[in-house]
């Protein structure tokens, strides 16, 4: 069986993304007394392959339910705290300036 260069490095490309753990948003909560929610004021969680903690503040709305839009800023800001922190593209551009 022979293998060309670009069957090398797709084989290359596959055995790095086997290796790789996906980024995780865990320990997610909410930031003030576990006894009234209504009184949080913001939702956090942690980076599961760097341990930072990403938090956002507590959306407001017309409803008296605030935890779905809060949970779609947090997860919002987690994927953009993936894509600059632990994206192929930020280790390279990181690589280009040091």
């Amino acid at each position: 069986m022979s293998c060309d260069g670009a069957g090398l490095a797709k084989l290359f490309s596959l055995w790095e993304t086997v290796g790789m753990k996906k980024q995780e948003l865990t320990d997610v909560g909410w930031l003030g007394p576990k006894d009234e929610m209504d009184r949080a004021s913001h939702r956090f969680g942690k980076c599961s392959e760097c341990h930072e903690i990403i938090c956002v503040e507590k959306a407001v709305t017309d409803t008296r339910d605030t935890q779905p839009e809060t949970n779609e800023r947090l997860y919002k800001a987690f994927r953009t705290h993936v894509r600059l922190k632990h994206s192929e593209d930020a280790s390279q551009d990181a690589a280009r300036i040091a």
